[in-house]
């Protein structure tokens, strides 16, 4: 689902649900994907734990720093 969200790009629900900020449409694609990724991660783990880091680094083939640089 889209949200409006004021201080976050996307969540992840303890019942699967993703919501992802309208806003990221202006982003760049790398920066839209990485979001996508993260919450998608946490449907494997539901945390931020190294088994969550590595998850996310098998999803995402850019750099999760440079995309995380650009949402700040």
């Amino acid at each position: 689902a889209l949200s409006n969200a004021r201080r976050r790009w996307g969540s992840c629900a303890p019942d699967g649900s993703i919501r992802i900020n309208w806003r990221l449409i202006m982003a760049p694609d790398m920066v839209r994907r990485a979001v996508v990724a993260h919450e998608v991660a946490h449907l494997v783990h539901f945390d931020h734990s190294p088994a969550f880091h590595l998850c996310l680094r098998e999803l995402f083939e850019g750099s999760v720093h440079e995309a995380n640089r650009w949402l700040k």
